[in-house]
């Protein structure tokens, strides 16, 4: 029954899955009721599956009853013997910790987190080698974590520490984890960016791009979201950093790869699609091409437009972005009609949240006064 269940897990049968997980751990806990060590462990070990299978069909508060569930028992385990059970203990919370992160329980999460590390560096005082892909895993999980919450100083120490932890796993088998290695260097370009150190950004990006482009070009389907990532990183650094030459290459070829992913699953990748097509129109002001500016800046107003009316809360932001950067567009380029037009209808969602958008709505508002102003001065003169 438990290979059949981590089988249906394995080949996304989740439905299946939970039901068979969830029969083995009411088996378990009636054997269980004895404390008998191996029973206990097995209880453990159902729970933290099942748990992992509610994570990934979005039932979070299960995940994490079942998942502490497991804890406790594994903690149970670990005051009978710490070195048998340390690494189930570590791995147990670390999952814990995932599924604290993924509903924005973040303190929970850290505290998971530090507390999986702490554990993994015991183990790894008794082989490095057998632990290090582990370790390096929930150091770069520790980092995401507070690059999220902000705290981008102490994410740093975390990413390179687990940088460390790749390179030398990909000196030992490059073959085997060019991955880590690859998006390590990832990871990191894109904190620097987060703190404005694009130069450091640039450096790390370009040393990952080579990487992933290989894992890319031999299994195009697993890596195509890392590839998207390296290169819209890319020439979004090169954008602050005023190289915009430069940049176009990068941006085209995340354009070209996020279609592909738009195809794929528009659901989860639409609102990334309309990032690549508003800073493809902004780079393209940038370098004076009028026509693929516009082209692009209507693409993405479009793609915003559909993204509002399927959920406007959610959406609010980019449908006022790229009516404003329309807007600016326009007005810049000398065509007040349309430039009235965009600015006007981002004025009109701007106002439903005057609190959010106070600096946007005295921008709009500034700009619209100066149409008028001009318009009058225009008006007077041909009387």
């Amino acid at each position: 029954l438990t290979s059949k269940s981590l089988m249906l897990h394995e080949t996304n049968q989740l439905t299946e899955a939970e039901k068979s997980m969830l029969e083995i751990c009411d088996i378990y806990t009636r054997m269980a009721s004895d404390s008998i060590e191996g029973y206990v462990y097995k209880l453990s070990k159902a729970q933290n599956n099942l748990g992992n299978i509610y994570r990934r069909i979005s039932q979070f508060d299960k995940a994490e009853q079942y998942m502490t569930l497991s804890l406790y028992n594994t903690e149970r385990l670990y005051a009978q013997n710490p070195r048998k059970y340390l690494f189930d203990l570590a791995s147990t919370r670390s999952n814990l910790g995932l599924i604290y992160k993924t509903t924005h329980k973040n303190d929970q999460a850290e505290s998971c987190y530090k507390q999986a590390i702490d554990e993994m560096c015991q183990l790894m005082t008794y082989n490095p080698d057998a632990y290090r892909e582990e370790y390096m895993k929930y150091l770069s999980n520790m980092g995401v974590l507070l690059k999220t919450m902000k705290r981008y100083e102490e994410a740093e120490v975390y990413y390179i520490k687990s940088l460390q932890q790749a390179d030398t796993l990909y000196s030992i088998n490059q073959e085997a984890y060019a991955m880590y290695w690859g998006n390590s260097l990832l990871n990191i370009g894109n904190l620097y960016i987060k703190m404005k150190r694009f130069e450091d950004a640039k450096n790390n990006l370009l040393s990952s791009l080579p990487i992933i482009k290989s894992l890319y070009d031999k299994s195009p389907n697993v890596f195509r979201v890392n590839y998207y990532s390296v290169n819209n990183s890319l020439g979004n650094v090169c954008v602050y950093m005023k190289q915009y030459e430069e940049a176009e290459p990068y941006m085209l070829k995340s354009l070209d790869l996020g279609e592909q992913l738009n195809k794929m699953n528009s659901k989860a990748f639409a609102s990334e699609f309309y990032m690549v097509l508003k800073n493809l129109g902004i780079l393209y002001m940038y370098l004076d091409n009028t026509e693929k500016a516009e082209s692009f800046n209507l693409k993405a107003s479009e793609t915003a437009e559909q993204l509002y009316k399927e959920n406007p809360e959610v959406y609010e932001e980019e449908i006022v972005s790229s009516k404003y950067v329309l807007g600016d567009f326009y007005k810049v380029n000398g065509q007040t009609e349309k430039s009235k037009k965009y600015l006007t209808e981002a004025l009109e969602i701007c106002k439903q949240n005057e609190e959010r958008y106070k600096q946007r709505i005295d921008k709009i508002n500034k700009a619209l006064s100066t149409f008028e102003m001009i318009s009058s001065i225009i008006s007077t003169f041909n009387s």
